[in-house]
């Protein structure tokens, strides 16, 4: 049965391209035998799975352009050891991972001989320790490689490219990864991940001929015995360096190494991008002043963050090259420069490019930062703090530079800032300073403050995010508004989304007197906000004379919704809207209803409002302990009100303990569901039946329902009476549960 197996396939990949075998029951045994056939027109081979094959066995791949190997667990070579021809001539990609015993890829006969070889990529192989073998007799060859990409993933015990066979070193001979046996040209990418056992990339005798004079790109991360990345012998062959990304390697002490340059004239390194991140060790970026060593005149963006050895990242003679940088982030342990050495030589540093700025508290107060640096093009700023940061208010020096000299501003993120009680000085202040073209604001962990901003001076807001202040009280403030404001009608013309979360003290948005109007708001989302009652207490004239309703609302007349609303955890919440005012357009706009644990809520819509919905598509609600009751309409007659049709498409309902009934009466006459296509009700023991016999008629365009079987999907006895016939002709999923719980 085997043989016949065998010739079969035999015949197959004699006409086959593209070959993947995921191996779990030794198929690629079969197929790839000793002294085995030809395979003349296969392009792509890939294995995975395979338990048994020690090596791909005597096949000539003459076609073979790509190979992958995958949890090939006994795999040791990718051929015999005794091969005299190569059958991977045309091998352009190779791509490897969890081999576990795999110990190289290739013998350097066959490294040789990939003259089209482009990439190899190689991931988690456990006892790999070099790329390439050498035998005794190859030990002098040097070989030129094609390949342009390099990644590596890991690898914990690789060492080197390429080993010298029987050659004894001292154990404190450092062996470098790229030793001068290859050279590569061609090589544009390189990526090291977790090569837990490199303690050196390159030669201490540097690089052969043009060898990596086109690498754009050194990703290295997670190599924890390096303490240097790039020598002064090395940096002078980087001519397209673009890119320098490392990260998380512990004993790193030094990027650029030039204590010792080898060259007379200065060179120019091409860098665009330099991240450098979690190096508790690294002292510097570069050992000494680089300013008549090196140039990069083409810095875009820098990132270095978490390197608590590192004073400063450059050294004062290289502010001319600040002109260019786009984006900037630092943290709290570095200066970008040293701030008092440039400012005792009267420098005065342009950001002319700068966008993107992300900074620490402690540079943020220092004074004599803000009075050289200008910012010309700045249009978004995160200032980053610590638990031991004592900024009770934002610098004015800054305050000033960023009114002064970013009209371009519009994104501002105040992070981790503990005792910071308000972003401006004074009330003063905060109402004279209006950054007028700001559009997204977002504060996270500023337990200090108990407001945010004032209601005038920031209007043309787009987004606003406040996570996790536990001080905060209202976002808006409210000093300095008298009497005849109430009826002030305040416009944010342009807020499209709000997200309160995690705000246990917040009582509402704005408590103030006068009326909020939000025309393009879509999404307000509010979870974990406890104290939360009402969104505004403003006063409207229209219905001031309406009796103070008891409990609150959340939401008056005096406030426009938005498209999307999500309430999540208001365990204050009595009441979403106004039970005693008329109805009006101010809720038309709602699309989508979600609204979880806000154990208070006792019904979703009253009477007066429920016809107000016309766009809203999805409701869902969840887990609301004392909610009996989702659309009330027992105020609604057929006598003197049309029917109005919902869009309602979508309705979930699950973990409502206390739910007797979706509506309080029958609807047939009074409102029309002609789009409903879901419907998803569990865990809602007291509910007996969610639809009225009326609502058959609806009940032929849903498309999947889900209930409990203890609840009637609708009045079965009631129905039969009046002779319906209930068809679900639309319906395609439907499950009915047993037991009274969801996940």
């Amino acid at each position: 049965m085997e043989s016949q197996i065998g010739s079969l396939f035999d015949i197959l990949l004699e006409r086959t391209e593209q070959l993947i075998v995921n191996d779990s029951v030794g198929f690629a045994d079969v197929i790839f035998k000793p002294n085995g056939n030809d395979y003349p027109l296969l392009k792509c081979l890939g294995i995975g799975g395979n338990s048994k094959m020690s090596y791909l066995m005597g096949n000539d791949f003459t076609s073979l352009e790509w190979l992958g190997l995958g949890r090939m667990m006994m795999l040791e070579s990718l051929v015999p050891r005794d091969v005299t021809t190569n059958p991977f001539k045309k091998l352009k990609v190779i791509q490897i991972g969890t081999c576990e015993q795999l110990r190289n890829i290739f013998s350097f006969f066959i490294f040789e001989g990939l003259s089209n070889l482009q990439k190899i990529e190689v991931n988690y192989c456990n006892t790999m320790d070099e790329i390439v073998s050498v035998e005794i007799e190859d030990q002098n060859a040097i070989f030129e490689s094609p390949l342009t990409t390099l990644h590596l993933e890991g690898l914990q015990k690789l060492t080197s490219f390429c080993t010298k066979p029987f050659i004894q070193q001292s154990p404190q001979t450092m062996i470098p990864f790229f030793d001068q046996r290859v050279s590569f040209p061609k090589l544009k990418y390189l990526s090291i991940t977790r090569g837990d056992n490199l303690e050196m990339l390159w030669h201490n005798n540097g690089l052969i001929g043009s060898s990596f004079s086109q690498l754009v790109a050194i990703i290295i991360k997670g190599c924890n015995r390096l303490r240097c990345i790039l020598p002064s012998n090395i940096v002078t062959a980087l001519v397209c360096l673009d890119t320098l990304d490392i990260v998380g390697c512990e004993l790193l002490e030094r990027v650029f190494e030039i204590e010792n340059p080898i060259f007379c004239d200065k060179k120019v390194v091409p860098l665009t991008f330099l991240r450098l991140r979690s190096l508790p060790n690294l002292k510097y970026v570069w050992s000494k002043d680089v300013n008549d060593v090196l140039a990069f005149p083409n810095l875009k963006n820098v990132d270095v963050t978490d390197c608590p050895k590192l004073r400063s990242i450059f050294p004062a003679s290289f502010t001319k090259y600040f002109e260019q940088i786009e984006s900037l982030t630092v943290d709290e342990q570095n200066e970008i420069f040293p701030v008092d050495e440039a400012s005792e030589l009267g420098q005065v540093v342009l950001f002319r490019s700068l966008r993107t700025f992300t900074m620490s508290c402690k540079l943020a107060m220092k004074e004599s930062f803000w009075r050289i640096s200008k910012f010309l093009q700045l249009e978004s700023l995160t200032l980053i703090g610590s638990e031991d940061d004592k900024m009770i208010t934002l610098p004015l020096k800054m305050t000033e530079v960023l009114y002064q000299r970013c009209a371009n501003l519009k994104n501002l993120e105040l992070r981790n800032l503990p005792k910071l009680m308000q972003v401006w000085n004074n009330i003063n202040q905060m109402t004279t300073i209006k950054f007028f073209n700001l559009v997204d604001l977002e504060v996270y962990d500023c337990d200090g403050m108990i407001n945010l901003f004032n209601l005038k001076n920031l209007v043309n807001l787009n987004s606003i995010k406040i996570f996790c202040c536990k001080g905060m009280t209202s976002i808006v403030a409210v000093e300095g508004e008298g009497e005849e404001e109430k009826s002030e009608i305040i416009i944010f013309i342009k807020l499209t989304e709000v997200y309160l979360r995690n705000l246990p003290t917040l009582a509402s948005f704005y408590s103030g007197k006068c009326r909020l109007k939000f025309p393009l708001l879509k999404m307000l989302d509010i979870e974990e906000c406890n104290e939360m009652e009402t969104f505004s207490n403003g006063i409207d004239d229209k219905v001031s004379v309406l009796p103070a309703p008891d409990p609150k609302p959340f939401f008056t007349h005096k406030v426009s919704c938005p498209e999307n609303l999500s309430i999540m955890g208001g365990n204050n919440l009595e009441m979403l809207w106004h039970n005693n005012a008329p109805i009006t357009s101010s809720f038309y706009k709602l699309q989508s209803i979600i609204i979880r644990d806000c154990n208070k809520l006792r019904c979703m819509f009253p009477s007066n409002i429920v016809t107000s919905f016309v766009f809203l598509n999805t409701l869902c609600i969840f887990s609301c302990e004392l909610l009996e009751r989702i659309f009330d309409i027992e105020k609604l007659s057929s006598g003197d009100t049309e029917v109005v049709p919902l869009p309602l498409a979508r309705i979930i309902l699950k973990g409502l303990p206390n739910l007797k009934y979706v509506w309080s009466n029958d609807v047939g006459e009074v409102l029309a569901f002609p789009n409903i296509k879901e419907v998803d009700v569990t865990v809602c023991p007291k509910l007996s039946s969610i639809f009225p016999a009326s609502f058959t008629k609806y009940i032929e365009q849903i498309e999947r329902l889900i209930v409990n079987v203890q609840n009637e999907i609708f009045v079965v006895d009631e129905a039969t009476m009046l002779g319906k016939v209930v068809l679900f002709q639309s319906l395609r999923i439907l499950t009915m549960t047993c037991k009274q719980g969801w996940s």
